[in-house]
């Protein structure tokens, strides 16, 4: 187990809208991302969802993340918190 809260068993959604890739997910997470970041997101994910199955949770080592860190602040396209745009509306709330 690691500092975060408990894993959810609950896949994301995710969905294509006005050419980004939006992902929702259990307790309000919501993430829009470029079709370039989000292609390396799923290879991230694919390789840690690898490596936790190989690995047995009484066995894991602590996470050492950074929540409020970006991945990569070249590839960070805010630093604030957004909410993704749904239907017809290109809103953005919660930045700045």
């Amino acid at each position: 187990m690691h500092e975060f809260l408990a894993p959810y068993a609950e896949p994301m959604r995710v969905q294509m809208v006005e050419g980004e890739v939006v992902v929702l997910g259990p307790d309000g997470v919501a993430v829009s991302l470029t079709p370039e970041a989000a292609e390396e997101s799923a290879r991230r994910l694919i390789d840690a969802a690898r490596e936790a199955r190989a690995c047995p949770a009484s066995t894991a080592q602590p996470a050492q993340l950074d929540p409020a860190a970006p991945a990569s602040p070249a590839t960070a396209r805010d630093s604030g918190r957004m909410e993704p745009k749904v239907g017809n509306s290109t809103q953005k709330k919660g930045v700045g």
